[in-house]
């Protein structure tokens, strides 16, 4: 790809925007997560978000385009309880290392911030895993940011 193919499309709401006009001879789609919104009730930011993610991979699929990335984060390597007390040191993240997170435990921390951020990231990414898994022809790639 060359950075002349390489277009970014800004979308307000991805939860609920149609954006299938841009989507016309794409042949990736790089999704961005939207930051986490502020002032909104746990239930609708975890509603929002996976809505968003599910909402982007469909219209996408629905235009024929066969590979999505999604930039995620780390975190999602870990459950929020781990987060802070699993060391780091010496240890080698694998495939393995994949969080999950009840909805109903995540709406048990919704006075904690930091843990409603990972659940929600973990919930988001768990609904692409079973959307691309009802659609095996979707090339989805997830890219985090870990390194060493």
């Amino acid at each position: 790809m060359y950075a002349k193919d390489l277009a970014w499309v800004s979308i307000d709401d991805p939860a609920t925007a149609a954006f299938q006009g841009v989507l016309e001879g794409v042949k990736a789609v790089i999704h961005v997560p939207a930051p986490l919104p502020l002032g909104r009730r746990p239930e609708e930011t975890v509603e929002t978000s996976m809505k968003g993610i599910l909402n982007v991979l469909g219209q996408a699929f629905a235009a024929g385009v066969m590979r999505v990335i999604v930039t995620g984060t780390w975190v999602t390597t870990m459950t929020p309880s781990e987060i802070f007390s699993k060391p780091f040191t010496n240890y080698t993240f694998t495939e393995n290392d994949f969080a999950s997170v009840a909805k109903d435990e995540f709406l048990g921390h919704v006075d904690d911030p930091g843990w409603c951020y990972l659940a929600t990231q973990i919930l988001a990414e768990r609904a692409a895993y079973q959307f691309s898994a009802e659609h095996p022809s979707l090339d989805l790639t997830f890219s985090s940011s870990i390194s060493t």
